[in-house]
């Protein structure tokens, strides 16, 4: 795509319909083909309806010539056309669904932050779902992916819950054990201590008969 512009294609009987788009300015491509050429490293862009029919992602490879004094120059695209459905069948994301999994592929747009589902299974749900970010050209995709069960089973859950009643009543136990060996103690210093004034008590009483 010199300048941006579509102008060889291969194989050609797939893709003469992309002959004469121009990628600076079509406005689903030309975010990410003005980033790649601005910053001279592989961009992907989509996916979106491609025009030579079904759904893709393009990357874009900028190219520069050099002049004899060393400057560069932008000269245009090396674009690889990515088919969606095949890319999906290839990492066997449909095989997640069978496994029980709910997943959703998203990234921001390159302006607006606004999210962007790429791929994302027949009933996604965001509650409680693992969000992993991967490096892509020029770009960040998220990758969310839930179990359709939740990550912990009701098994599990009943079990965690008979676990934590467990551990709070030994807690209570100890707790209650505590308090009632404080309420001993102190029992037991208060009879030590009546004890004690009575002996002294009669101790002065005593002292005074002896001293009258």
């Amino acid at each position: 795509a010199k300048d941006g512009v579509v102008s060889q294609v291969y194989p050609v009987a797939e893709n003469q319909a992309a002959i004469g788009l121009d990628m600076l300015e079509n406005p689903a491509r030309k975010k990410e083909a003005t980033l790649a050429r601005d910053s001279g490293e592989y961009t992907i862009a989509g996916p979106f309806e491609l025009v030579q029919g079904g759904t893709g992602a393009l990357l874009f490879d900028p190219i520069y010539t050099t002049s004899n004094s060393g400057e560069k120059t932008f000269w245009g695209f090396s674009i690889l056309v990515l088919r969606w459905d095949n890319f999906i069948k290839e990492v066997e994301l449909d095989r997640l669904e069978e496994a029980g999994y709910h997943y959703q592929i998203w990234k921001k747009d390159l302006y607006t932050g606004e999210k962007i589902v790429i791929a994302e299974s027949s009933a996604f749900r965001a509650d409680n779902a693992l969000e992993v970010a991967c490096s892509v050209p020029n770009d960040t995709w998220y990758f969310e992916i839930a179990p359709e069960d939740g990550w912990i089973t009701w098994e599990q859950s009943l079990f965690g819950l008979a676990i934590a009643l467990l551990i709070g009543a030994m807690a209570a136990y100890a707790c209650w054990a505590f308090l009632m060996r404080q309420q001993r103690d102190a029992l037991h210093e208060a009879a030590l201590e009546r004890s004690a004034q009575e002996a002294r008590e009669a101790n002065e009483a005593k002292t005074r008969f002896l001293f009258n």
